[in-house]
């Protein structure tokens, strides 16, 4: 297993390099740019009207079609303030379907290919659009089609940066690209304001997208997607694998040589098919209440962004000025989201800005009449230089942790689908505003910071933290990669022969994990193969010796019912295995060793297990009755350094169950000799170590982990040792 661990490395670390740094961050912030300008220039020209900022009429979208429209005074249009909702309305529906249609496109063909699609797309319809000034009807449609593309294409650059660094820089990434869309509405406020004629206008902001697809073309493609949707045929060298050569000859190091000799011999990423069913991770429970969750904060921090936005609580009366200077405290709510996020977590950031955000609006909601009048401009102050960096530290954040809290191979879909939400909130905003007309000016303010507070509520309790934790551990430890299967090579390998050549390659495949069940299956979680002898019904999963295995591994089939028990454990409770079912990636057990029935030797666990290619789970009794172990992706076997990958976790079942996922601070997973058998480090010490009998051990508190002492003391005997693999 060393060449996977060469090959793992080599995405590591190609994940921080200054190239992509520098690279693809620089080349996404100035695309970023002209579609922002399609974004922002919406609100501007809805904004222009009600406020008389079109100097002429001539200048400015014409609400009447054909000639009409230029014979027709300023005054005699249709109510603005319904073009302004029919409008924006439109515009913000269009923007909410293209992110939810278009994510699962860039989960199936690529990010780089669906941003330059979307980017040729949002420049017809914005083009379109400059000529259609004169009939508000095509106007509005050319528009949406922009916004279709656009809407999707925002996403899409977030997820792509953020996958081309590690999670130390994913915050700095995301706080550049933020702080590029904000330079961006403030540079659109002064182009506006210099050139009089929309027409004009909006062909000089659409001109720029022409560039950015240009730029699109040399924007290297995400290295963990490209890694994942990856194919090696004997005459056709896959992205991956070129991505590998190049990184050889611009840094000719013993360990991409090795990966790279390794490659074809060991690597072969599989299908996984995914992209014929981009959403199919919400049938399954957890993801769908993290979806869900993630879907409830994005709704309620786009209606306060875009209830921030309303024209009665800015802070200057020239609407070119209002925007700069919104864009400048949403310049330094993005710095605020970088310390945030970097010093206390995704989680921390979002939960506390959401929730700050609301306490805000809840606090100026209650205040009396009286009160509102009399301060109606610190109000206002304090709204804007407080409650809006708290919004926009809530966007930022709530984009990053979305995007860790998702695995690569339904990255796109997910936030796409997310997104939708805020852009839903931003669509209904206008409804929001409107009751105060019904009840009070500051009931949508309390409307807005409820939501916000709640939301943020329901994050804190709901979903995991992400802070430290690298792309492969969390996209291995999240729980809806728990359920799809990991996609990282390493796990499975089959030999497959070239039908050309007759040469045996060995072809590394993903577990099927939940992902190939039918719907029934899905519910009740029952998919497994047993063998026929000795069936029994008092289990939901099944374990097999090694023996009956091999014996009758062309009898097994999958049960629709109880699943059989073959092999009973001398240490697991039934209780400890259902709850540690869900973070394994099968339900049928095998046992390849235990000290009750081969003995206590290492080197016979060394000797059961050589053969084994699937994960393995490493179970150990000590002599207070505590019962703990470990996961390993790779089995245990006799290495000069340390091996594995990020899938791996500890547990204990006793005295309470607990699993110590990967911190992702090292890469110390495991290591084996003749003298003893350990796993995590910190410090000098292990963080679990069997010696060669398997009598005596050794716990730590464990960096590697981040985990706690899993025996009852330092000290240990071991009472009971079992590997578990997997079919």
């Amino acid at each position: 297993m060393s060449h996977s661990v060469s090959v793992e490395s080599f995405f590591v670390n190609l994940m921080g390099t200054k190239k992509c740094l520098y690279g693809n961050v620089s080349l996404l912030a100035l695309i970023l740019f002209p579609l922002t300008y399609q974004i922002i220039i919406v609100e501007l020209l809805s904004e222009e009207h009600p406020k008389r900022a079109c100097n002429k009429t001539a200048n400015c979208v014409q609400v009447r079609g054909g000639e009409e429209a230029t014979n027709t005074s300023y005054e005699e249009k249709v109510n603005l303030s319904d073009f302004r909702f029919v409008y924006g309305m439109t515009q913000y529906l269009c923007v909410l379907l293209g992110t939810a249609v278009l994510g699962p496109i860039a989960d199936a063909f690529g990010r780089v290919k669906s941003l330059s699609a979307c980017l040729v797309i949002t420049f017809i319809g914005g083009l379109s659009s400059a000529f259609a000034f004169n009939d508000i009807t095509a106007f509005v449609l050319c528009r949406g089609i922009a916004g279709f593309a656009t809407g999707s294409a925002h996403p899409i650059i977030f997820t792509l940066a953020a996958e081309c660094v590690n999670s130390r820089l994913r915050a700095a990434v995301l706080c550049i690209l933020w702080a590029s869309t904000a330079i961006g509405v403030m540079s659109l406020t002064g182009i506006a304001f210099l050139i009089e004629k929309r027409r004009i206008l909006v062909i000089t902001i659409t001109l720029p997208l022409l560039v950015a697809a240009l730029l699109c073309r040399i924007v290297s493609e995400s290295p963990p997607w490209k890694f994942l949707r990856s194919t090696l045929s004997d005459d056709d060298n896959s992205e991956a694998k070129g991505l590998l050569e190049r990184n050889v000859r611009d840094d000719n190091t013993p360990q991409y040589r090795d990966c790279l000799n390794s490659w074809g011999r060991l690597y072969s990423a599989s299908d996984t098919g995914i992209h014929r069913s981009c959403f199919r991770f919400l049938r399954f429970k957890e993801p769908r209440r993290i979806i869900i969750v993630l879907g409830f904060a994005w709704f309620s921090v786009g209606l306060m962004f875009q209830g921030l936005n309303t024209t009665s609580i800015q802070l200057l009366e020239n609407l070119y000025a209002n925007f700069a200077i919104r864009e400048l405290v949403n310049l330094l709510g993005s710095c605020a989201f970088f310390i945030l996020a970097t010093k206390a977590g995704r989680r921390v950031s979002t939960v506390l800005s959401m929730s700050l955000a609301g306490v805000f609006c809840l606090l100026f909601s209650a205040a009396s009449d009286e009160f509102l009048d009399s301060e109606e401009g610190a109000v206002m102050v304090v709204i804007q230089l407080i409650g809006r960096p708290c919004a926009m530290v809530a966007l930022a954040s709530l984009s990053l942790y979305s995007i860790e809290l998702v695995p690569t191979m339904v990255r796109c879909s997910a936030m796409g689908l997310v997104t939708s939400f805020g852009y839903l909130g931003v669509a209904v905003c206008p409804l929001v505003m409107k009751i105060e007309l019904m009840t009070h000016a500051v009931v949508p303010l309390g409307v807005m910071g409820s939501l916000s507070l709640t939301s943020g509520l329901v994050c804190h309790f709901l979903l995991p933290k992400t802070k430290g934790l690298t792309t492969y551990t969390l996209d291995d430890s999240s729980k809806i990669s728990a359920q799809l299967g990991a996609w990282i090579p390493g796990v499975h390998r089959r030999r497959k022969k070239s039908s050309e050549t007759g040469i045996d390659r060995v072809e590394m495949t993903q577990s099927g994990g939940a992902d190939q069940r039918n719907d029934d299956q899905l519910e009740q979680g029952i998919i497994r193969k047993s063998s026929d002898d000795r069936v029994s019904r008092t289990s939901r999963w099944e374990m097999l010796s090694t023996d009956d295995a091999r014996k009758n591994s062309q009898l097994i089939c999958a049960l629709t019912v109880e699943q059989s028990l073959d092999e009973e454990s001398n240490l697991l409770l039934e209780e400890d295995i259902h709850k540690l079912v869900p973070h394994v990636p099968s339900c049928t057990w095998i046992l390849v060793y235990s000290t009750f029935q081969h003995g206590m030797s290492l080197s016979t666990l060394y000797h059961r297990v050589r053969e084994v290619e699937t994960p393995v789970l490493i179970v150990v009794k000590d002599n207070n009755g505590f019962i703990f172990g470990v996961f390993s992706p790779t089995p245990p076997g006799m290495h000069s350094h340390f091996c594995g990958l990020g899938k791996s976790f500890f547990f204990t079942c006793k005295p309470k169950f607990q699993i110590y996922p990967c911190s992702g601070k090292n890469s110390y997973y495991t290591t084996g000799d003749s003298t003893g058998l350990a796993f995590g480090c910190s410090e000098g010490t292990f963080g679990l170590w069997l010696d060669n009998d398997l009598y005596h051990g050794r716990s730590t508190a464990c960096e590697t982990y981040n985990s706690e002492m899993l025996s009852a003391t330092e000290d240990f005997i071991c009472l009971g040792v079992e590997v578990w693999t997997f079919a």
